[in-house]
């Protein structure tokens, strides 16, 4: 059977498309252990991190299987899109990570611009790799707004609640 595919490069982009979210993953888990060896982390702060990780996952999954149990997105025509799940919730995980803590001034907290550029590189990754579904036809625009806003929404109150201030400084400073 001769398959047309939408573009000639269909196969090169889904595997970048593939490797993704495996890669924000791998990068989250860098900013974790590199956040712990750079503050010397309690244990605990190190498994509320960890904690975040996991709500990541159970929002994105347990959406998709809301969706398939309720069929809520079908019901208006569109497609739960777990990759956008994942990947945004990873996305607002790493951006966190880097800003150091939950609480702290984006302008204050901040110790270096490299982590301003690294958050602004992960942030404009994946709206790419998004456009990047939109244009493979693997979702539409709206398929992948709407999983990101209800998502994104949950991961990032879940995010707020579980991450823990970096340091006792951190802490003090988000107190101003």
């Amino acid at each position: 059977m001769n398959e047309t595919l939408p573009n000639p490069y269909y196969h090169q982009l889904d595997a970048i498309a593939d490797a993704y979210t495996p890669l924000l993953l791998i990068l989250a888990l860098a900013c974790v252990a590199r956040l712990w060896w750079q503050q010397r982390w309690a244990l605990a702060c190190v498994w509320r991190t960890v904690a975040s990780v996991l709500w990541v996952a159970f929002v994105s999954y347990g959406g998709m299987a809301l969706d398939k149990t309720l069929n809520i997105w079908p019901k208006w025509q569109m497609d739960y899109s777990t990759h956008t799940a994942v990947a945004g919730g990873l996305t607002i995980l790493i951006t966190a990570l880097l800003f150091t803590a939950r609480h702290i001034n984006l302008v204050k907290g901040v110790k270096s611009k490299w982590e301003v550029i690294a958050a602004l590189a992960v942030a404009v990754t994946s709206a790419c790799y998004f456009a990047l579904m939109v244009y493979q036809q693997y979702h539409s625009f709206a398929d992948i707004f709407t999983t990101f806003v209800v998502t994104g929404t949950l991961q990032y109150w879940g995010l707020t609640t579980f991450l823990p201030p970096l340091s006792r400084s951190a802490h003090k400073r988000a107190a101003l």
